[in-house]
């Protein structure tokens, strides 16, 4: 379940930036980031940080990548 609200948060960060014309490469970043982010916050729950992956949280990953995994962290 976790899993697709990254995947629909990735998805429609995608469709957002497509509808504003934003250039292949900002769009091909913005996923890069909510890809390795997403994978740091399973990584960082696997050793007990308990962050869950919701469509906020994966846009927030989405848009600021590794600094938005660690904003997270520090929230919590």
């Amino acid at each position: 379940m976790e899993l697709s609200f990254a995947i629909i948060g990735i998805i429609v960060l995608f469709l957002i930036l497509k509808i504003f014309k934003v250039s292949i490469k900002l769009i091909f970043k913005f996923i890069l980031n909510s890809i390795v982010g997403v994978l740091i916050l399973a990584v960082a729950n696997a050793l007990g940080a308990n962050i869950e992956v919701t469509v906020l949280n994966a846009f927030i990953v989405g848009i600021l990548g590794i600094p938005g995994v660690i904003l997270l962290l520090l929230i919590k």
